[in-house]
């Protein structure tokens, strides 16, 4: 008889539960593992659950082999090195034995990687300049409506602190800090990056003389815009339509793609996160993070030749 599969986070509370680990030693090691992982994750839990249901297998103590098989089918699938490392460390969580130092499971990767080596997700780029000509060429914040005001804001950002889109999410408007050469936002929640006993980021955003493409500029003219309707949101995006509320990282992406299609870029191949890429591959070296206490600062001189 098929079991249904339960979800991703039951599956590990039922390794835990098989090893002897106590409740409340089990919400704070689940705790450990970020929302975004459990959800990657639990594509890999399925596949393996419908792979163990097929083939009568103990979905927590098989065999080193039946994992390979398991595999080797995600393989014939056309999956990449990437897709199937991340599926044998998910695997991982919930399988009794270590796999990751068994020599078959070592041998086999070793396969992979010569077979299908991992590849950069981009073998290009675009250039920045085209975005930034494109929102130099529409009209002033003060004449740009919300939707359009927060793509142009949450696209800028993107391009100029090189940081992922749950860092823009997780932006709170009361850590943010208007000086008069430059604005700071401090980042309080864990992001991605985040390393135990280290500080948080500070994204600095210089003030530029163009204010059409001024990071700063933007984010100060947002602020004042959106005012009236955040009401007690506290999280920097927020929707353009009603109900307004806050904005997930999906959004923001999305957002930042719609400026991308619109400056001319091809989102069939460019997604969201080709940003940083992009930024980087202008600048060169010049296009410097100085980190000090994990302040992350521009170099304005450098930053300039991207404006």
């Amino acid at each position: 008889m098929e079991r249904p599969y339960p979800g991703g986070r039951q599956v590990i509370c039922q390794t835990m539960k098989n090893q002897g680990v106590s409740k409340a030693a089990m919400e704070i090691m689940i705790s450990s593992i970020c929302n975004t992982t459990l959800k990657n994750y639990d594509i890999s839990f399925r596949k393996w659950w419908k792979f163990c249901n097929d083939h009568n297998i103990d979905v927590f103590k098989p065999n080193i082999s039946s994992v390979i098989s398991f595999l080797t089918g995600e393989y014939e699938k056309g999956l990449s090195y990437s897709s199937l490392n991340g599926i044998r460390s998910a695997s991982s969580l919930i399988i009794a034995e270590d796999i990751a130092q068994d020599s078959r499971m070592k041998r086999s990767f070793q396969g992979i990687s010569k077979s299908r080596p991992a590849r950069p997700k981009y073998d290009r780029t675009w250039d920045p300049q085209i975005v930034l000509k494109f929102w130099q060429s529409q009209p002033a914040n003060e004449n740009l409506d919300l939707k359009d005001l927060s793509k142009k804001l949450i696209t800028l950002l993107a391009l100029v602190t090189a940081h992922c889109m749950q860092t823009f999410s997780l932006i709170d408007i009361d850590n943010i800090k208007i000086n008069t050469n430059n604005i700071e936002i401090l980042i309080t929640d864990r992001i991605k990056t985040t390393k135990r006993n280290s500080t948080q980021p500070i994204l600095t955003l210089p003030f530029y003389s163009n204010e059409k493409i001024c990071a700063a500029n933007t984010l100060k003219f947002y602020l004042e815009k959106t005012r009236s309707i955040r009401k007690d949101l506290k999280k920097l995006f927020i929707s353009t339509n009603k109900p307004i509320k806050s904005v997930t990282a999906q959004t923001l992406s999305r957002w930042v793609k719609d400026a991308l299609m619109s400056s001319g870029i091809d989102t069939t191949v460019f997604t969201a996160h080709s940003t940083r890429l992009s930024a980087h591959k202008k600048i060169g070296r010049g296009f410097r993070f100085y980190q000090k206490n994990c302040r992350l600062v521009k170099s304005i001189g450098d930053i300039r030749e991207i404006l």
